[in-house]
């Protein structure tokens, strides 16, 4: 019972290729028909009585099936909560919000960077050869400029 992606190509009218899925599925893996053909079959979730596909695949069809892991947005709330809140200090309802006194302008204190007490020089580049040279074409030889 792994769960898998199977390259198929699809034809689909009024699509081009370009746009389609390269892999379809997620297919649960049956079981192994000889070493590089598996037998694949629909989830038991989406298995209908009429329509059911089983079929094989060959290895250099198949992907890993990696479901996506959708936990970390479901803890975002969609709204602030301070706002639908009643503010215990002034004991008012959030619809009538009571005035907010504008803070002094704030300025950040200049944080001091003491530079490092060692200082590495850069080391040279080195020329490992030669710089290219420029040969003039066997015909301009005998030119006179």
């Amino acid at each position: 019972g792994e769960l898998v992606l199977v390259r198929r190509k699809l034809k689909k009218k009024g699509k081009t290729k370009k746009l389609l899925p390269k892999y379809v599925g997620p297919f649960q893996v049956v079981k192994k028909v000889c070493p590089t053909t598996y037998l694949v079959e629909d989830l038991p979730a989406q298995r209908k009585k009429k329509r059911f596909r089983r079929f094989n695949a060959h290895v250099v069809q198949i992907r890993k099936f990696h479901p996506r892991d959708d936990a970390e947005w479901d803890d975002w709330p969609d709204e602030p909560e301070e706002s639908s809140t009643i503010q215990p200090s002034s004991g008012q309802p959030a619809g009538k919000e009571a005035p907010v006194a504008h803070p002094v302008s704030f300025q950040p204190t200049p944080i001091q960077i003491n530079p490092p007490e060692v200082i590495e020089t850069p080391l040279q580049p080195t020329t490992t050869r030669a710089g290219r040279k420029v040969v003039r074409p066997s015909w301009m030889k005998n030119f006179v400029a």
